[in-house]
């Protein structure tokens, strides 16, 4: 337990880059109401490091815009699971180009993200797309006009 988590993180990441000589490969963050701190942890990771290969964001409802921040600041290559809860009618962007991306509470996500998706993995859970949607993704992965690199997907 800490008073100051941004310091302590800090001083913890800054003895495992001196000791181990390497940067982050992943970072989980479950983020708090205090949007000022999730700023500063982004803004912090940020300068810290070009990018991470994963990252993994626990979001509560009313943060939804750090979550947007985070995103927009921190490049992510590889996989990225999110477990956010925001309104159905909140946009976010997301990668396009991971290896993996799930997202739990997906309700915000529209068919339209979908199609700029160039992900291998791609597991959305409790969505709001329809019948159709999952019709006009499949029709088009089918006729190769989506995804070509897709490998699984999982939609529920």
């Amino acid at each position: 337990y800490t008073e100051n988590k941004l310091e302590s993180l800090k001083k913890i990441c800054c003895c495992i880059r001196e000791i181990f000589g390497f940067d982050f490969d992943c970072f989980d963050f479950h983020m708090e109401q205090d949007s000022h701190q999730n700023r500063l942890i982004t803004d912090w990771l940020k300068s810290v490091q070009e990018s991470v290969r994963g990252a993994g964001l626990h979001s509560y409802e009313g943060n939804q815009d750090d979550l947007k921040y985070f995103l927009k600041n921190v490049k992510i290559t590889k996989l990225l699971e999110i477990s956010p809860i925001v309104n159905e009618n909140c946009h976010i962007d997301l990668p396009r180009n991971l290896e993996y991306l799930s997202i739990k509470n997906a309700n915000f996500v529209k068919l339209g993200q979908i199609l700029k998706m160039n992900c291998k993995n791609i597991i959305l859970e409790n969505t709001n797309l329809t019948n159709h949607d999952a019709f006009v993704f499949l029709k088009k992965w089918i006729s190769m006009k989506w995804n070509l690199n897709l490998e699984y997907f999982q939609i529920g």
